[in-house]
């Protein structure tokens, strides 16, 4: 039985594969650093924001959202 043996271009094409791999591993890994960082940068402000809120005698959680009325394209006939 004869074993065939890789190519170097085959060899070339399977580092790349890895190589762009573990790129984006490392891209999604460093996004997500970032996006946790975001949110708790996020979480900080809102926190804040309620402080100061309830300092005020504003209370956040009671407020309801302005509803925006419904494009024409969309209105109930």
């Amino acid at each position: 039985m004869a074993y065939k043996t890789p190519s170097p271009l085959h060899d070339c094409s399977t580092y790349s594969r890895k190589n762009v791999s573990m790129n984006q591993r490392a891209s999604l890994e460093k996004d997500t650093k970032e996006l946790i960082t975001e949110i708790k940068l996020l979480e900080e402000e809102v926190a804040n924001r309620s402080r100061e809120g309830s300092r005020d005698g504003e209370n956040f959680s009671s407020a309801k959202p302005e509803r925006s009325p419904l494009p024409s394209s969309e209105q109930v006939v």
